[in-house]
C-alpha cells in the first residue's frame, strides 16, 4: 500500500469518528458531492467544481459550524 493510500485511510477513520452523529443519508449526499467534485476536476470543468464546492461548504457551514 502506498503512503498516500495509508494516509487517506487514517484521515477517513478520523472523519468517521467526527461524523458519527450525522444521519447516514446526509453522509451519502456528502460523498456524492465529493464524487461530483472529483468528476468536475477530472474533466477540468472549473465552473462545475466551484458550484459543487460552494454547495458542499454551505451545507457544512449550516450543519457543522452553527450550534443552533
Amino acid at each position: 500500500m502506498t503512503a498516500g493510500v495509508e494516509k487517506y485511510g487514517e484521515v477517513v477513520r478520523e472523519l468517521y469518528r467526527y461524523y458519527l452523529p450525522y444521519p447516514l443519508e446526509y453522509l451519502r449526499e456528502s460523498n456524492r458531492e465529493h464524487g461530483e467534485l472529483t468528476a468536475a476536476v477530472e474533466r477540468r470543468d472549473a465552473v462545475a467544481a466551484v458550484e459543487v464546492t460552494c454547495r458542499h461548504v454551505e451545507a457544512l457551514h449550516t450543519t457543522m459550524l452553527h450550534s443552533g
